[in-house]
Parts: C-alpha cells; structure tokens; sequence
C-alpha cells in the first residue's frame, strides 16, 4: 500500500480523496487541505461561501475533481466488458449492457444488485479501484504541489520486505512470496 505526502511531509488522506472522487452529487463537495493534508467536507452553498471568504486567493483548499455521468457510464461499460463478459453468464452481460444503453448507469448499478450470484460484490472493488486510480492521478499532478509517494506495505510479510527494499521484479516477489508461504504452513507435529 502506498502513502501520499505533502511536500512539508504530511500525509494525505487517500481515502478522502478517493470518497470525493467516487462522488456523485453536487454536495459535499470534497476539498483537499494543501497544509494539513485533510480532505475538507463542505456541505452547503452556504459552508462553500464562508470557506471561499476566508480563504480568499489563497491556494490551501484545492477541490478534488470527481467522476461525473459520462466518466461513471465509461466506467460501468468496461466493467461489464472486462468482468461480466469475461466471467459471468452472457445472458447478464447483454441484459445489463442493454439497460446501460437505455436506462443510464444508476440503472444498470441497480439492476445488477439484484443478481443473485454477487457480482455487485465485483463492482464494489472495480469502482474503488478506479476511484483510487484517479485521486492518485489527481494528487500526482496538481500544479505547483509536489507530492511525494511512498510505499508503506501492510506490514512485516515478506512482500512487503522487499518491496520496501526496491526487490520489486517479478524473481525478487516471488522468491518473498515462497517464503512468506513457507512462514505460515502450519508445522507438522511427529508426535501425533
């Protein structure tokens, strides 16, 4: 897992910005503290106006872009293309491809919780994925704000390890992987 820092070495909040980024209404709208690395939640016209009066000219409060209606139906259509074709039944595939065509994206979301075998469950990380991917774009090229990525792992596996270590080839992961696996099969007892 990687962090993101601000060039005083605060850290920001990904997770904020990828909430903004999966955004789909008008309010809250998501700002992202230049200073302290905070995504702000602004809530109101009436919020949007205060914070805009106090921050005058100032460039510490910057708004996180969010996917809009066009953005969420490219991003629903490669859905269906890239899992739905790929692994569900083809009778889903043309009935949701179908509703996004005539019904828009809410719809062919709505209708696909309705199915019985889970794929709103693939949806859920697909669009994660995809709000990730964004606010990291977003972070790494806001003008005139260098931000720093860091990797930080999930902790002290062997992966990690060697990630942190810049053992990141495809030999160095799985040569982490094999011991990793190795680490946790469980030790036989001789005794029993």
């Amino acid at each position: 897992m990687d962090s993101y820092f601000l060039p005083d070495g605060n850290k920001i909040d990904i997770d904020g910005c990828v909430m903004a980024v999966l955004s789909t209404r008008e309010f809250p709208m998501h700002f992202l503290d230049t200073e302290s690395g905070n995504v702000c939640i602004i809530d109101s016209k009436e919020a949007l106006n205060d914070l805009v009066e106090k921050i005058g000219d100032s460039r510490q409060y910057l708004e996180i872009t969010h996917f809009d209606d066009k953005d969420y139906s490219e991003i629903v259509s490669n859905f269906l293309d890239d899992i739905i074709a790929v692994m569900a039944s083809k009778s889903l595939y043309n009935k949701l491809k179908k509703f996004l065509d005539e019904e828009g994206w809410k719809k062919t979301i709505a209708e696909l919780e309705k199915d019985k075998d889970g794929w709103i469950h693939g949806w859920s990380q697909y669009i994660h994925d995809e709000g990730y991917d964004q606010a990291v774009d977003w972070l790494m090229n806001i003008p005139n704000l260098k931000v720093t990525e860091k990797f930080e792992g999930c902790g002290d596996c062997e992966i990690c390890k060697a990630m942190r270590e810049g053992k990141n080839g495809y030999g160095d992961l799985m040569e982490a992987f094999a011991i990793q696996k190795a680490k946790q099969k469980p030790k036989r007892n001789l005794n029993s």
